[in-house]
């Protein structure tokens, strides 16, 4: 993919999420609402999951919308971080094996909240996860807003699978620098996402950054709802001096009160063009060289 795909004025959404996972739209569905909202280049990163990458490519065969692919890893545990992985996520088998191991995980973790949930007299079919699909917190969260335990998916979370709640299991821990190295090991581009939702002072933040970068970070995601209202010229200079590419990503699932509207970090954006364009181009490169 080059940025002469893509229009003169760009608008990019690097951070979305599917039915494949914990978003409300189905890859189609996202493509339209995408094009809706004036997007040229859209990247789909569902949790621990690719396989709606093809289906959005697929629907936006024709338009002007360029679907780049990604995906989202978790290190699990109580603290944990999110990394974002681009590039040709489905080329690597050793990256989709990973994915499995991690999907598998999350099926485990989403049976013992059931049967928490059962302790304290909530009784919820589990769910069934279709194969190459990924299921979490937020599906239970639908299921204890239909069965009228919570109004919305925010208020279900936060009385029930909240950390320290009733239903609240942590995910298998794994160390961020493992999960970073991975993806660079398999020729892929590694950014951590959201860095301002960890709530940690900023030079333990960027002191974890620093050790990151070592292990292979490519980049950090400056523009995202959580950093509205934050300083980001502070995380901007962590990138400066790290050499880290900005990205940036409304984190779209169609509800929930962290993300924003699809396309909606746009506004907030400096130098969208420059900073896809380095995205793209540290795509094109092994990360493994």
């Amino acid at each position: 993919m080059s940025l002469t795909r893509i229009n003169k004025e760009l608008a990019a959404d690097l951070h979305t999420h599917t039915t494949v996972s914990d978003g409300d739209a189905s890859p189609k569905e996202l493509v339209s609402l995408a094009l809706g909202a004036g997007l040229n280049l859209l990247a789909v990163t569902d949790h621990d999951a690719v396989g709606g990458i093809a289906m959005a490519q697929q629907a936006a065969e024709g338009t002007s919308l360029s679907v780049l692919p990604g995906v989202e890893i978790s290190t699990g545990g109580v603290n944990e971080y999110h990394i974002l992985a681009y590039g040709d996520v489905t080329a690597s088998e050793e990256l989709m094996g990973f994915l499995s191991v991690m999907r598998k995980e999350r099926d485990d973790r989403m049976l013992e909240i059931y049967a928490r949930l059962e302790a304290i007299g909530i009784s919820l079919t589990p769910l069934a996860r279709a194969d190459g699909k990924s299921i979490g917190r937020m599906h239970v969260g639908h299921q204890l807003v239909a069965a009228g335990y919570a109004k919305d998916v925010d208020e279900a979370c936060e009385r029930y699978l909240a950390v320290g709640k009733a239903g609240y299991v942590p995910r298998a821990h794994r160390d961020a620098g493992e999960i970073i190295s991975k993806i660079a090991e398999c020729g892929l581009v590694p950014v951590l996402a959201h860095p301002y939702l960890y709530k940690l002072p900023l030079p333990s933040l960027s002191q974890l950054i620093d050790e990151w970068t070592s292990l292979g970070l490519k980049g950090i995601e400056v523009y995202h709802p959580t950093s509205v209202g934050r300083d980001i010229g502070a995380l901007m200079a962590i990138a400066k001096r790290c050499g880290l590419i900005v990205t940036g990503g409304s984190d779209y699932h169609g509800h929930g009160s962290m993300h924003a509207p699809l396309g909606g970090m746009c506004k907030y954006w400096q130098d969208m063009s420059s900073c896809c364009e380095n995205l793209l181009t540290a795509i094109s490169k092994p990360q493994n060289s």
